[in-house]
């Protein structure tokens, strides 16, 4: 994100550098370095531009890196907004955030393609970012949809605590987006950051209690 205010800088974009500060302050007032450079420009502190004739040059060069790294920032910064808006992380500091979000890997899976197979190792937490899965339990020959998850919610987490060979089937719905967490990266991150992982294990527990209140409410009614 400095890299990006920095290009601008060089090209004399101060209001766009001085927009992309305010930005970072607002996702994070903790930002203080962006707050600095922020004061800085308010206080006049703005590099020399370039002369004409170089910058004529170096713009026509520096623009695809201009807008492949806006492009990048972009990306990061909405992944980092959505997962903010995630209970599981809203109260994460943007340090951890940032390394978080390191160990996401961005998936996307076609309709009707299996995310994770019942009875098989967990080996990876998924969050979901667009589309739809149903979460489907396989007993004998009988195959039942007990849940459908959306964007904002999560699958995988509870084989990543015990181990357990997973207890359902998950299924795109739709086509999904999603971040895929290793359980040897989550595992590791939970390690490095205590109250997270103290956080993580009462917001799981608290999220199978709501999914099995639900699946037997759905299972009544199809008795009934």
């Amino acid at each position: 994100y400095y890299q990006l205010a920095s290009l601008h800088l060089k090209k004399g974009n101060v209001e766009v550098a001085r927009n992309i500060y305010q930005q970072l302050i607002d996702f994070d007032i903790s930002y203080r370095d962006a707050a600095d450079r922020l004061k800085e420009l308010e206080a006049g502190q703005v590099p020399v531009p370039q002369e004409a004739g170089r910058d004529e040059e170096t713009t026509a060069g520096e623009l695809p890196e201009d807008a492949e790294l806006q492009e990048q920032v972009v990306g990061v910064m909405e992944g980092f907004d959505f997962l903010r808006r995630i209970p599981l992380f809203e109260d994460m500091p943007l340090a951890q955030m940032k390394s978080f979000y390191n160990i996401c890997e961005e998936r996307v899976f076609e309709p009707a393609e299996v995310i994770i197979e019942q009875g098989r190792p967990g080996l990876a937490l998924y969050v979901l970012r667009e589309g739809q899965v149903g979460v489907h339990r396989q007993e004998g020959d009988h195959s039942s949809e007990v849940a459908e998850l959306g964007p904002g919610e999560y699958v995988g987490e509870m084989s990543l605590v015990d181990e357990a060979p997973t207890s359902a089937r998950v299924t795109a719905k739709s086509r999904v987006v999603a971040f895929e967490i290793s359980r040897d990266h989550f595992l590791r991150f939970l390690q490095a950051n205590d109250r997270f992982a103290v956080r993580v294990l009462r917001v799981f527990v608290r999220t199978l209690c709501q999914r099995l209140r639900d699946t037997t409410a759905k299972l009544a009614g199809k008795e009934q």
